[in-house]
């Protein structure tokens, strides 16, 4: 554990360059995730979530695989890989090749959502029978079965988990989806 840091600097980092910059440069939510993952792994919040030990990784913007990839060139209904605001786990990211893609190699994938101002989409562009939840629930599941772990679930750690900001939780808890 190496908590030799003030995180109140951070904020105070804040506070002095609000006047210079957007406010969506500090209340962004990928950054504010990462900010979250290394303070709650740095303070050794062992039994947090968002703790990363020396077996896992994380990886900001990881790309799920996607059940909803073009099956043609002119596939009307194609959607591309899930962005993964983050994900704590056992796996490995893609070359250049398969473009930051997220290989699971164990037994653990936590994907993290992180939200601020916005709510959960009601609808996907081109599957209009799924929201933004049930399709990142079908990218999770086809990124287990492209390790060919669906078999062996019951030994699997899987989970989808929301960051958001305490005040603005009620908000999204009134979302209801279609």
């Amino acid at each position: 554990m190496n908590s030799n840091y003030d995180i109140n600097n951070i904020f105070n980092f804040f506070e002095y360059w609000k006047n210079y910059t957007q406010p969506t440069e500090f209340y962004n939510e990928g950054w504010l995730l990462k900010l979250l993952v290394f303070s709650v792994t740095n303070y050794g919040l062992k039994d947090h979530i968002l703790f990363v030990n020396e077996k896992d990784n994380f990886f900001s913007e990881a790309l799920l695989y996607s059940p909803f990839l073009a099956r043609t060139r002119r596939d009307s209904f194609a959607e591309t890989h899930t962005h993964a605001d983050g994900v704590i786990g056992n796996y490995t990211i893609g070359n250049d090749k398969s473009k930051g893609s997220l290989h699971l190699i164990g037994n653990k994938l936590n994907v993290f959502e992180a939200k601020i101002y916005s709510k959960f989409s009601k609808n996907v562009s081109n599957a209009p029978f799924y929201d933004q939840v049930s399709r990142y629930i079908a990218c999770i599941t086809e990124t287990i079965d492209k390790a060919n772990k669906i078999e062996n679930l019951n030994e699997l750690t899987i989970g989808f988990y929301l960051t958001i900001p305490k005040e603005k939780f009620q908000n999204t808890m009134n979302y209801k989806s279609v």
